[in-house]
């Protein structure tokens, strides 16, 4: 099982607008371990010289003495004009689209050309999703759901009594979700009608998380696990509170709780493992997915 030895933090939680935000060694480290930047792929978009992401890569190019290699080589850089709310979320296709905290949204082609932008009702909330055919779903605060055409024209705003927590999470058949303000777990259709609802309550929640099985889980920070939107999901899970992060793999949630990390199989809801000593969980997949279920690129607390 691979590690990240070196410390990171996760600079956007729900509900706030604030850019990822990583040291020089933790980002690199994070990177390489979820596969990120594969050969040939871009690197995300630079928003401004002088960025925390530009000095990481001066530094990391200074330490290999000025050789290329894949996750120090930016293939393209934009200027948004703003500052970015959250970050960009990756097209089928390559492209890129990423809110700013102005609310300008802007789609990005696989080289970093403009494409289309659309000005939103307020600043986003969490990062944006696109389906697979290009459509395109923004959550803004307070309390707007927008699905954009793949060409940028707007197909549908709703508007979620009690506000949005989350950012949107599409399911495997793509259904968009959010928390709201009131408690409530909602997933709508690509055409914006309500297909899915759950009761989380008024705690604090993590989530939603995809699952491979179709729906999505979500956890509460007591400790309380539950599944939306598969009909296939009956067990009720329980994770040593409180919960701290929640991911989802191929066939499994991962929870990080007080006492360390937990695996759960889906869609039985069993527990087949914890382990104590993991403080931070960077992805469910390191390297892309290399077909190890129990893979996990985690930090180990010393």
């Amino acid at each position: 099982m691979p590690f990240i030895e070196q410390a990171f933090k996760w600079g956007m939680p729900i509900g706030r607008h604030l850019p990822l935000r990583f040291g020089p060694s933790a980002l690199a480290g994070l990177l390489l371990a979820c596969g990120a930047l594969p050969h040939g792929a871009p690197a995300a978009p630079v928003e401004q010289p002088g960025t925390e992401l530009e000095q990481v890569l001066r530094e990391a190019k200074a330490r290999s003495g000025g050789a290329r290699h894949p996750l120090v080589t930016v293939s393209w850089s934009y200027r948004a004009g703003a500052p970015l709310a959250a970050p960009a979320a990756l097209g089928a296709d390559g492209g890129v689209v990423v809110g700013s905290v102005d609310g300008y949204l802007h789609a990005l082609r696989p080289d970093g050309s403009f494409r289309w932008g659309y000005t939103l009702r307020g600043p986003l909330t969490g990062r944006a999703a696109v389906a697979p055919n290009g459509e395109v779903f923004a959550a803004t605060d307070p309390n707007a759901l927008y699905a954009l055409d793949p060409d940028g024209t707007l197909a549908w705003v709703s508007s979620i009594v009690g506000g949005i927590t989350s950012a949107p999470i599409l399911d495997r058949e793509a259904r968009v979700w959010v928390t709201t303000g009131q408690g409530t777990l909602l997933g709508f259709s690509s055409h914006g009608g309500i297909v899915g609802y759950a009761r989380v309550g008024n705690e604090r929640t993590f989530g939603p998380a995809a699952l491979a099985g179709g729906g999505v889980a979500i956890a509460s920070v007591n400790g309380a696990l539950k599944v939306a939107g598969n009909r296939g999901f009956s067990a009720r899970m329980v994770a040593p509170a409180p919960v701290l992060e929640l991911d989802s793999g191929p066939d499994a949630l991962f929870v990080l709780g007080g006492e360390g990390l937990s695996r759960f199989d889906t869609p039985e809801g069993e527990e087949r493992w914890s382990r104590g000593d993991v403080a931070r969980v960077a992805c469910s997949e390191p390297g892309g997915g290399g077909g190890d279920d129990d893979a996990v690129a985690a930090r180990i607390e010393r």
